[in-house]
């Protein structure tokens, strides 16, 4: 058996803790509440791993949950570990152990945030929930422009069935474009969809079409969304998408992706619309 230290491996500048003490207590799992806010909902993966957690349940594969006190008097947010709360609710257990930490709700977001994204495979609205959540500024500014075009930026996955026209799921396509630069584009972008006739269909709030055509709006220089709307009434998104995956299909346009295919053909659309409207 070859048995090592906890070692310094390599010399940082520590951070001072912040707040009081967390204590490990014993928490009844009765008193233990799920805050919406930031958490993720359980949907079908999330149920097979309590159920694969309580039929093998022993306390040695336990760790305690992290949890902060409140909202209500005796209750307690769990920040980690709601899958094992609910396979030890499943095993009728009802006591667990957890680390409890006094913390505000933007901290326990952040929290939620910093522990999951670091250890789990979260999905990108889980992340942007909860550091919507937080008031990460990446966060709220990735809301203020899709709702300032008066769209919404989701926060929970729905069926391609129940989408409608102004849901906007593609959150890391988002922050993309924010981070370039060009939110405002986008934000005129949608305020043009939300008005045109020809974009009253959920699949144009996609990434495949948003990114082109925010990266065209913006080399456009359009700044209205009421002329980003007269734009698109003149013309037929399915069949701009048709003509550029047979355009994809031939080799004039090898290696050029299907996204800058798209922006290349709605800029040029954009322009010669500009130069007839002012002749």
């Amino acid at each position: 058996m070859t048995l090592r230290p906890v070692e310094i491996l390599e010399p940082i500048k520590p951070p001072a803790p912040s707040g009081p003490m967390p204590q490990l207590e014993w928490v009844p799992v009765a008193s233990l509440v799920i805050n919406e806010a930031y958490q993720r909902p359980i949907v079908t993966r999330g149920r097979k791993n309590i159920r694969k957690i309580a039929e093998n349940f022993r306390w040695g594969r336990f760790a305690p949950l992290m949890v902060a006190r409140g909202p209500g008097p005796g209750q307690f947010s769990i920040i980690d570990g709601q899958h094992r709360a609910h396979a030890a609710a499943l095993c009728r257990i009802k006591d667990v152990p957890a680390l409890v930490v006094d913390m505000s709700l933007q901290e326990q977001a952040a929290s939620f945030s910093w522990v999951n994204g670091s250890v789990t495979a979260l999905t990108p609205l889980a992340i942007y929930r909860a550091a919507l959540a937080a008031a990460e500024p990446w966060a709220l500014q990735c809301d203020a422009v899709v709702s300032r075009g008066g769209g919404r930026m989701m926060t929970y996955v729905k069926s391609a069935s129940s989408k409608v026209p102004g849901e906007v799921f593609c959150v890391a396509a988002v922050r993309k474009i924010v981070e370039a630069g060009q939110g405002p584009a986008l934000t005129v972008l949608i305020q043009g969809m939300m008005a045109a006739s020809t974009m009253q269909d959920a699949h144009f709030y996609g990434s495949p079409f948003l990114v082109p055509v925010t990266h065209a709006v913006h080399q456009a220089g359009l700044t209205r969304g009421d002329l980003v709307a007269e734009f698109l009434e003149t013309v037929d998104p399915w069949r701009i998408e048709a003509k550029v995956t047979e355009l994809r299909k031939g080799g004039e346009f090898e290696g050029v992706s299907t996204s800058a295919l798209t922006t290349r053909s709605y800029l040029a659309l954009i322009r010669a619309w500009a130069k007839e409207r002012r002749a």
